[in-house]
């Protein structure tokens, strides 16, 4: 009977700690217009805080065809979520937030390409971004002088131009690139050949040395046949068009100075472990950087670029330094 009565107690222990979880936020699926695309997203918004209006974020994808969840399958059976983990801590803690389907994502999957929505640029992400806090402003419950951006790599690093002449209360830079592209691009590349070189001790990485370099190569002749100006529209780069990547350039062209020059608060993030947008290339630009008074650097040991740890769990201090610098 005392084995009974102590599975009814774990039983009833666990309905309620589930159930308290489950009413700590409330998500409520949406859609929003940016210049006439529509675009699905969830809206996720804290319930018993007492408040009847929430401050607010907007999250911005970082570079690929993204879901709202920022969604990626590190192994046959593990996806990980960046931004849904984000949204629900920041529930929890008072803070609603908007996470929306990248243009790209919803073009692939509603088959639109055959209906030759295929000139999607740069511009295109910026304007979505801007769409989705304009969305946020006309939402009940939400605290429309408190609404921050949060922006992830390429969405960090487009920041500048989503909060020009928009009332962002702030803006957090999760590992965000600020070399030029095409630079950024030859460097993360070179950053593996080198560490598999490194760690190529009985040739077992050589594949991979061979792959990086050839792939290393091969960028770098499109990259010098773009900045000649000489490169076949029908030359794809990456899986994108020249011209995608002429103003993916353009735009990243002086990220750093950008953000000197941001007028709101702005937090970046980063990993010691990120591969991609690498720490040192924050120490190269800080004295860019410091010239925003107004800016906080906060790094994560063994954080990787997608916002795990090195055994590619969500990294819970990227949430915990988000809710202290917004609350």
């Amino acid at each position: 009977m005392k084995k009974l009565y102590l599975s009814f107690a774990l039983i009833l222990f666990s309905a309620v700690l589930i159930f308290s979880q489950e009413v700590l936020y409330n998500e409520v699926e949406v859609s929003f217009e940016s210049k006439g695309f529509k675009l699905y997203a969830t809206l996720t918004l804290p319930l018993n805080s007492g408040k009847d209006f929430f401050p607010a974020v907007v999250m911005v994808h970082g570079s690929g065809a993204n879901d709202r969840d920022e969604s990626l399958p590190v192994s046959q059976n593990v996806v990980i979520k960046p931004f849904m983990n984000i949204a629900h801590e920041l529930a929890k803690a008072g803070i609603a937030s908007l996470r929306y389907d990248k243009r790209n994502f919803t073009i692939i999957k509603e088959n639109l390409l055959e209906n030759g929505m295929v000139n999607v640029y740069p511009q295109d992400f910026i304007d979505d971004a801007r769409a989705a806090f304009d969305f946020l402003c006309s939402t009940e419950h939400i605290d429309k002088n408190r609404i921050f951006f949060i922006g992830h790599s390429e969405g960090a690093s487009y920041a500048p131009f989503i909060c020009k002449d928009k009332q962002f209360a702030g803006a957090v830079l999760l590992a965000p690139g600020l070399e030029r592209i095409d630079i950024m691009v030859i460097k993360q590349l070179e950053l593996l050949i080198s560490i598999y070189t490194q760690n190529n001790v009985s040739n077992q990485y050589q594949s991979y040395i061979d792959q990086y370099t050839l792939m290393r190569d091969a960028l770098k002749s499109q990259f010098d046949l773009l900045q000649s100006g000489s490169i076949s529209e029908d030359n794809y780069i990456m899986g994108a068009t020249p011209e995608y990547f002429r103003r993916w350039k353009k735009l990243t062209e002086n990220t750093p100075q950008d953000i000197a020059a941001m007028t709101i608060p702005v937090l970046i993030i980063n990993g010691t472990a990120d591969m991609k947008c690498p720490v040192q290339d924050l120490k190269n630009y800080e004295s860019i950087l410091k010239k925003n008074k107004d800016l906080e650097v906060y790094i994560i040991d063994n954080m990787i670029h997608e916002l795990t740890d090195q055994q590619l769990n969500f990294e819970y201090k990227v949430t915990e330094k988000i809710i202290q610098w917004i609350l």
